[in-house]
């Protein structure tokens, strides 16, 4: 039985997005992206068993995010924020495109990101020092 949804499915998560979901405080780029941000982070907690699509580009977050520009964030022309993906999905032993439950995920991140990987993926973030991170 499939699950009704205003998301894709599976919902498609950037990979260093899994570190922002568990330190998100309520700030944002915007009203609009605070509140895209809460829903997806409560629609995801509701069912931590949710499948999800590990991706390196723009996902379900940034549909709001006024950095996405004809669905590509216009920080990615450099490919930095692609490269804190990389660095994400090959130090938490995930896989580009790989479809994981939201819950392995989060597990993934959080048993193999040592401070020091956290620290590199988290320096550039407007947001860091209202992490809890």
């Amino acid at each position: 039985m499939q699950r009704e949804s205003k998301y894709s499915d599976p919902i498609r998560i950037r990979a260093h997005h899994l570190l922002c979901i568990q330190g998100f405080q309520g700030y944002g780029y915007d009203q609009d992206f605070i509140q895209r941000m809460g829903e997806i982070i409560a629609f995801l907690e509701s069912d931590p068993s949710r499948e999800i699509e590990i991706v390196t580009e723009s996902d379900e977050i940034c549909q709001t995010c006024p950095n996405l520009i004809e669905k590509h964030c216009k920080n990615d022309h450099d490919s930095k924020i692609k490269k804190l993906d990389v660095h994400v999905i090959n130090h938490s032993h995930l896989k580009e495109n790989g479809i994981i439950t939201f819950n392995r995920a989060i597990d993934a991140v959080n048993h193999n990101l040592k401070p020091e990987d956290i620290k590199i993926i988290c320096e550039s973030c407007d947001w860091i020092d209202k992490c809890l991170f």
